[in-house]
């Protein structure tokens, strides 16, 4: 089942690359700035998901956690 799926995705591939080619450089064109925009979301995305685990990373430590140990202050 899965090479099946492999098999299909290649020509999929195939297919979309030799439209494009005979279609002339403006649709090359349409196709990267395309493949731009839909990369725009899932970085965003990513990028809040970073940010919120950043800035979260210490809520649920305790004060004790915190403090290093006194072997380490003398």
């Amino acid at each position: 089942m899965a090479a099946m799926g492999a098999a299909a995705d290649a020509a999929a591939c195939s297919m979309c690359y030799n439209t494009v080619a005979a279609a002339g450089e403006n649709a090359i064109r349409a196709l990267r700035s395309g493949v731009l925009v839909l990369l725009i979301p899932p970085l965003a995305i990513f990028a809040v998901l970073l940010a919120v685990a950043y800035r979260g990373r210490n809520r649920f430590c305790t004060a004790a956690a915190r403090r290093p140990p006194a072997a380490i202050l003398r």
